[in-house]
């Protein structure tokens, strides 16, 4: 069975109140564009919960809205109600805050996965939610005792599929999806019931189809030294020494509308310094994106991390998107394996979080052909991007390179101009 993703089973904190009045919740589109599949998070405090029910979503005819309560610290209490919903051009809506017992809590689509699966024993695969990965346990796909299942953590939504290589290599790789359905959990199993790259083929659920190599793939990162001298954060390739002494893998709360696992990373060696780093990646119904939160708090002044996307078959220019509070980064080509599909990929990230941008030199083996963005950590030790993929086989409308830029133009305007949130 997959992961619960309600909080079944918490105890009463105070005596129950049934006279609770639900909460409104007001949320404006400040736009004249659409916004399908809005997300939206309230936090504990701003609930005020009187006793162990929970938070759900009603809209104003009485439905249900998608929704969810996440643990974010693991101590049995939940600490966010997550939400998506649609709005219309200049929309006001409201919703209510209705308390319901655990047990009764609504049931919805599933419409984000994440999957980490482990061959425990010969034939077996099981799904962990919490692993480590040594410096030594250096692996090849498709020999012979080969523990991961697609690599790695795999996660997705009803659009899009994304993998990171968690042997060493620490790429962030595409998944092309054709359906909607949740298919990760069944995807890079042979017969036999060991892991292999099944996911090169085509098949009724999509491929993988980036062409990832020594990139970054989408997201992945590396230490700035200076214009010439980047470390990766992890092994290339065949590299059989890992720069990483130990990796962890925490899934943080797993739900109909939005999914999150952590990959902790200790003892980076960097030209003879080593770091700690974090991230958190989060996916959402209904984007063609995850979010990626990176924390590193003891990095030595000289040393920036840089992120980036792959660029590897590109004929078309990279194009540079500048708005209000961020900055976009967009490539649309035959951007996959012998440039048999097209794809577009990007990314947006903050401002007050980028240095530069710059292309990497291809004659640097650690990291080729990627255009690369250094991060600005200052002042909290934190950064935050999210990264972007489609594909024509997902939808036929991205064929058109300026239907993909729109994706990525009106994705910065609504970061931009966020949805406004009133509580009642």
């Amino acid at each position: 069975m997959k992961k619960a993703f309600l909080l079944f089973g918490i105890l009463a904190l105070a005596a129950c109140s049934d006279q609770k009045k639900p909460l409104t919740v007001q949320l404006s589109n400040p736009t004249a564009t659409p916004r399908p599949d809005e997300s939206v998070v309230l936090i504990r405090e701003q609930l005020d919960p009187a006793d162990h029910r929970l938070p759900a979503v009603m809209d104003a005819q009485g439905h249900y809205v998608p929704s969810q309560v996440d643990d974010l610290d693991g101590d049995g209490q939940w600490d966010e109600l997550a939400f998506v919903t649609d709005l219309a051009p200049h929309e006001t809506a409201e919703f209510k805050i209705v308390w319901v017992e655990p047990e009764n809590y609504p049931e919805f689509p599933v419409r984000t996965n994440i999957r980490y699966g482990v061959m425990t024993r010969p034939g077996h695969i099981e799904e962990l939610t919490s692993d480590m990965h040594y410096k030594d346990q250096v692996y090849f796909i498709n020999t012979e005792g080969y523990p991961y299942q697609m690599d790695c953590v795999a996660w997705e939504n009803d659009l899009v599929g994304f993998r990171h290589y968690y042997d060493g290599r620490n790429n962030k790789d595409y998944f092309g999806k054709r359906v909607t359905d949740m298919v990760l959990d069944r995807v890079g199993i042979r017969e036999d019931g060991t892991p292999g790259d099944t996911y090169h083929v085509w098949a009724d659920w999509g491929r993988d189809i980036m062409s990832v190599g020594t990139s970054f793939g989408i997201g992945g990162l590396a230490a700035w030294v200076d214009d010439s001298r980047f470390v990766r954060m992890g092994r290339v390739n065949e590299d059989p020494v890992d720069v990483i002494d130990s990796t962890g893998y925490t899934l943080i709360f797993e739900g109909p509308v939005r999914s999150r696992f952590a990959l902790d990373f200790y003892g980076w060696d960097i030209e003879g310094t080593k770091i700690d780093l974090r991230q958190e990646a989060t996916i959402w119904a209904g984007k063609h994106n995850y979010d990626n939160r990176v924390i590193a708090k003891n990095l030595p002044e000289n040393i920036r991390l840089m992120t980036g996307f792959l660029y590897n078959f590109n004929d078309m220019p990279l194009e540079e998107l500048d708005f209000s509070q961020y900055i976009g980064m967009a490539t649309h080509d035959h951007q996959s394996y012998d440039k048999e599909f097209i794809m577009g990929v990007g990314m947006i990230l903050p401002k007050n979080n980028v240095e530069k941008l710059f292309l990497s030199p291809e004659y640097i083996p650690q990291i080729s052909r990627t255009w690369c963005a250094v991060l600005n950590l200052e002042p909290y030790g934190e950064a935050e991007y999210k990264a972007y993929a489609a594909w024509e086989h997902q939808d036929e409308r991205f064929r058109d390179r300026e239907y993909f830029l729109d994706l990525i133009r009106s994705e910065g305007a609504r970061l931009d101009d966020p949805v406004k949130v009133t509580l009642k």
